[in-house]
């Protein structure tokens, strides 16, 4: 029976006079990955679809020596009619995840297609803090402002909004280079953060902090859209809200 619904399943794929309706095909994976503390969970994103109406999941095709990583995109064998209307910005999907068989362990984690080595951060060194007045937006393995990042750095980005004042915080931790618009890449106020070393950046209507930690680089941001109306936090306040993290060891 599930042979032949395997057969079934093939076939509307492949056949598409038959009625079916959808295109599917499958691209690589390109991006980097958060990968969780048992091993079994991967964390993609940024990416988005092809084509107007295509459905993306991300999927893992496993072997003893491999987890290779596709984009699966399914997309209808007609254009819908609203597809002029729709804001290109918003098909950009952020973050998915793919549950495995088995632990990633000692294989090697690589695009599909191209069979590259995909950068990974484990999820226990992802920053869990504790933001009050804040819930966590988003979390992408991708480093949005690295403008001078090389494709493939491992590192993470997270966003909390405000639901009362629509400012946001967000945490940028990279294996890599970093560098912020507005904001000098070096320099700043000598400051301590969770033990190490760090700097504290202050412009008009953000404040930062970075430091380094377990071979990563690690950014607090946070920006008011209307000085005038929202106080900013200041660094004290930053300080806190990264010592407030858990240390590396628990589950995301």
């Amino acid at each position: 029976m599930r042979q032949a619904a395997a057969l079934a399943a093939l076939g509307c794929i492949a056949a598409l006079s038959s009625g079916c309706g959808v295109v599917v095909s499958y691209q690589g994976y390109g991006g980097t990955a958060i990968v969780s503390t048992d091993g079994r969970t991967i964390t993609v994103g940024q990416f988005g679809a092809s084509s107007c109406g295509a459905t993306v999941k991300a999927v893992a095709r496993e072997s003893a020596t491999r987890v290779a990583l596709f984009l699966r995109f399914s997309t209808p064998r007609k254009t819908p009619s609203f597809c002029m209307h729709v804001n290109v910005a918003a098909s950009i999907i952020t973050s998915q995840q793919i549950r495995l068989r088995a632990p990633v362990g000692g294989r090697k984690l690589v695009d599909g297609r191209t069979g590259r080595a995909t950068a990974w951060i484990s999820a226990r060194l992802v920053l869990r803090p504790t933001i009050h007045g804040y819930g966590l937006f988003e979390l992408t393995p991708a480093v949005y402002l690295a403008r001078a990042q090389s494709p493939g750095q491992a590192g993470c980005t997270q966003i909390y909004k405000s639901p009362n004042s629509g400012n946001q915080l967000e945490i940028i931790q990279t294996a890599g280079p970093l560098r912020l618009p507005g904001l000098p890449r070096t320099g700043g106020t000598r400051i301590q953060v969770r033990g190490h070393p760090g700097h504290a950046h202050h412009a008009a209507n953000r404040n930062v902090i970075r430091w380094r930690e377990h071979g990563l680089t690690d950014y607090i941001i946070f920006g008011v859209q209307n000085p005038q109306e929202s106080q900013l936090l200041t660094t004290q306040q930053l300080i806190a809200i990264a010592e407030s993290a858990p240390q590396p060891g628990y589950n995301i």
